[in-house]
């Protein structure tokens, strides 16, 4: 499809850059090996972001504990095999997002980030860290000499489980690509580059379950081997919080992590099993670390957001606003709950924005259709986002911020809001 006129595209409202922006993407759009390799760097590089570290323990948790070991044997070959079947299953479920960013153009993450879908995928954590342990078996359909945890059936459903997990980590980049794509409503580009950057996130992490299933094969069979087996269940299980944490709240995610973590280091440090003294010291070591830090979670509380946030209203136009700054929010979105706690409640971060109006857009379930148009207007394509507006209503685009960031960064994004609208802290 050919690219919208440079008028048509600016209408959209998302500011002055919009134009070179959607430049930029079209030569991404055409530029084959090239643009590959810049979309597989960039995916590798949203292993960097908050959302993403979660999955660091469960694939270490799946590897590690031999999930992935075929009951035959295996080899080198083998645990290749099931670590690239994992990261093309990661990157098949990003080509899904880039498909339906194709077909249905809806706001980027509203689908995958569904609470059915998030419990679907804690479910599934649970379930791998007790087939891990033996607790039960599972068997597929119409295959029942093929356990789940025989290799295959269990590394396709982890790659696409931690797909889901990480397609709701809207990165500036990402949110440009998918916003792109929906306009475009080219189909085999979506598919294609999304599917590039899963595999560019996936890379590091099949080496890690890669490597981590090499050192659960080193040991022989015994007692060392199944206390390592247990600390990765442990992992699994722990992993099955954080998709919850839009849902259940930041409190209980923290009391549920907390409890894992205490049980889970007092079964570790209490084990009995017989073994050298330096395994039943690094044993108790590790197993008083984790119930520490379980403990640590169980007695903390985070901050109140000391930034109050007005609902959007739509019989209001932005003109008629004046400056203002628009946070679009869901209580589904990760990254919108740690900016919640760890920024919005910061009182520095409360004084620099007095004085400055703040309202909220709530996405977290289907928005009514004045709030869709406006979210068009302005392309917002995922949360979270926060849009900046000078004392005309009219966007400032340099200053959006899309995905999270830290306490500094966002002062400074203030400080230049503020300059730019001629507000000091404290309103004066």
């Amino acid at each position: 499809p050919k690219a919208p006129p440079e008028k048509e595209w600016k209408d959209l409202g998302t500011g002055e850059t919009s134009a070179e922006e959607f430049r930029y993407a079209e030569k991404i759009r055409k530029g084959g090996l090239v643009a590959f390799l810049i979309l597989f760097g960039l995916g590798m590089a949203l292993n960097l972001t908050p959302c993403v570290y979660p999955l660091i323990p469960v694939t270490v948790g799946f590897f590690g504990t031999g999930v992935g070991e075929a009951e035959s044997g295996g080899g080198r070959l083998r645990r290749v095999g099931l670590a690239t079947v994992y990261a093309l299953s990661l990157a098949a479920s990003f080509a899904l997002v880039g498909a339906l960013a194709a077909v249905t153009g809806s706001l980027f993450g509203a689908v995958m980030s569904h609470p059915l879908v998030l419990v679907f995928v804690s479910v599934v954590m649970v379930l791998l860290g007790f087939w891990s342990l033996g607790v039960f078996e599972l068997r597929l359909p119409g295959l029942p000499n093929l356990d789940i945890r025989s290799g295959i059936p269990g590394a396709v459903l982890l790659g696409v489980t931690a797909g889901v997990v990480a397609a709701p980590c809207v990165g500036p980049f990402l949110a440009g690509l998918f916003l792109f794509v929906a306009q475009q409503k080219d189909f085999g580009f979506g598919v294609k580059a999304f599917a590039a950057v899963g595999l560019g996130m996936a890379a590091p992490l099949a080496l890690l379950g890669y490597l981590s299933s090499a050192v659960a094969r080193l040991p022989k069979p015994g007692p060392w081997l199944n206390w390592i087996k247990r600390f990765f269940a442990i992992l699994l299980f722990l992993g099955a919080v954080y998709p919850l944490l839009g849902i259940i709240g930041v409190d209980r995610a923290l009391a549920v992590a907390g409890t894992i973590l205490c049980l889970g280091g007092l079964w570790l440090a209490v084990d009995s099993a017989p073994g050298r003294r330096l395994f039943r010291g690094g044993r108790i070591a590790v197993g008083i670390l984790l119930f520490l830090t379980g403990a640590f979670l169980l007695r903390y509380h985070p901050s109140s957001p000391s930034l109050v946030f007005q609902p959007w209203d739509a019989e209001r136009t932005d003109e008629e606003r004046g400056a203002h700054i628009v946070d679009v929010f869901a209580q589904w979105c990760v990254p919108c709950l740690e900016m919640e706690h760890s920024v919005f409640s910061d009182k520095e971060v409360a004084r620099a924005a007095a004085g400055i109006s703040l309202y909220r857009i709530d996405v977290t379930n289907t928005p009514p259709s004045p709030v869709r148009r406006w979210l068009e207007k302005y392309g917002v394509a995922g949360v979270p986002t926060m849009l900046f507006f000078d004392s005309t209503g009219r966007e400032i685009r340099e200053l959006r911020l899309v995905g999270a960031e830290g306490k500094k960064e966002f002062l400074e994004r203030l400080s230049r809001y503020r300059k730019r609208i001629r507000v000091n802290p404290g309103g004066v």
